[in-house]
């Protein structure tokens, strides 16, 4: 495991188990800043995989988010918890469970993201809002018809975010955010490496409506599974990640798809090697490696790990 240092100062070395107190005051005061005062805050919860340990009982406002027009199930739609203000305490609380399941998610190369985010509206209330998500969610231009943009996974909407920055690996017209928005004041959000993201909506009231997304979007997020999955793995040796690393992710995913890979599991292993150790991908036994793994249908990790040493000779093939 790598040591390398936190853009956050007087933390310990990486890895963490738990989440850093100095990490959590860094975020917590970075959060808070984005956040208006004597307004409620609306905590957006991805319960895909089921609720965020202690948050299913929480005494607090809910507001149901309807997707049954995109067959999700009820008890794994996201929903809103309606927080007091930016000093609620269960704010802080979210916060801790964004980072553990962060950390978790490294340690296990993925795993849910179930902290969806934090929300401030330009006037509306908790319904409307639920209701604008509800709309948000059933995004246009999907192929074969609608399909569930689900946003309120966290790291589907950074990848949404940066997909800018993927220009010269794949053409991604940008989205209008601001439109997409309208009635959003903020919606902040945990990224890669433990900093907050945001997006703003165009003031006025808001207006329940799909998110306008081109083919090449979809194309996008056919892949990212993969390519979280890839970011994940390669952040266990390596925090911070680059500025570029979601770009470098899919390039690598990609080609791992170009070699016949299949399955965002067998991708992503394939991609976070070459991402951790660029010598892997000059190994002479790579092609007939891959050949054979993809016949027989074996799990990637599992050959990496066995072959580890033909590519770092001083490392132990269970590294």
């Amino acid at each position: 495991m790598s040591n390398s240092t936190s853009p956050v100062s007087n933390v310990p070395p990486w890895p963490w188990d738990t989440p850093p107190g100095t990490l959590i005051e860094t975020c917590a005061a970075a959060l808070l800043s984005r956040l208006e005062h004597g307004r409620p805050v609306y905590l957006l919860i991805d319960a895909f995989s089921g609720s965020p340990n202690g948050f299913d009982t929480i005494d607090r406002p809910r507001h149901a988010i309807n997707t049954k027009y995109l067959k999700v199930p009820p008890e794994r739609a996201p929903c809103l918890l309606e927080l007091e203000d930016r000093h609620d305490p269960l704010l802080g609380q979210s916060l801790i469970s964004a980072v553990q399941e962060h950390l978790n998610a490294c340690a296990g190369g993925g795993g849910p993201c179930r902290i969806g985010g934090w929300l401030q509206t330009h006037g509306s209330d908790g319904a409307a809002l639920a209701i604008q998500l509800s709309a948000l969610f059933r995004a246009r231009g999907a192929p074969n018809g609608g399909r569930y943009l689900r946003l309120a996974d966290r790291r589907v909407l950074a990848l949404l975010h940066q997909a800018s920055r993927l220009q010269s690996v794949l053409p991604l017209p940008p989205i209008d955010w601001s439109s997409g928005l309208q009635g959003i004041a903020v919606w902040t959000y945990m990224g890669t490496n433990f900093d907050l993201q945001s997006l703003q909506g165009a003031a006025g009231e808001s207006r329940p409506r799909p998110l306008k997304l081109e083919a090449s979007h979809w194309t996008l997020l056919l892949q990212a599974e993969a390519i979280n999955r890839t970011l994940m793995a390669w952040q266990r040796t390596c925090h911070p990640l680059p500025g570029d690393a979601v770009f470098r992710a899919l390039q690598k995913v990609r080609l791992a798809s170009q070699l016949g890979l299949i399955g965002p599991k067998n991708q992503s292993a394939c991609a976070a090697e070459a991402l951790q150790h660029p010598a892997f991908e000059q190994w002479p036994g790579l092609s007939h490696c891959l050949a054979e793994t993809i016949l027989r249908e074996w799990p990637l990790a599992d050959v990496l790990a066995q072959h580890r040493a033909n590519w770092m000779p001083s490392a132990s093939t269970n590294s």
